[in-house]
């Protein structure tokens, strides 16, 4: 699930808005987002609402935020 999908926005040139609400991805698939989100230079938009993702994972995400320049919304509460 997200791991594949982690893999491909890794590589992603022309993605700028990606909605996954509803998607069940928790802390794990949170996780391999970010580490994703850290080489991605094209996503501009993110939307996890609805999805189970705890504190941890938010944070994990939110650091992940922090280091992208160019990712400028995040949504993740479910």
């Amino acid at each position: 699930g997200a791991q594949h999908l982690s893999q491909a926005l890794q590589c992603n040139s022309t993605l700028t808005n990606l909605k996954l609400h509803s998607n069940q991805i928790g802390n794990d698939g949170a996780q391999d987002l970010a580490e994703a989100l850290l080489f991605n230079t094209t996503l501009r938009h993110l939307d996890l609402y609805c999805n189970p993702i705890n504190k941890a994972g938010s944070d994990i995400l939110l650091q992940a935020f922090k280091s992208n320049p160019i990712l400028i919304q995040v949504r993740a509460t479910n």
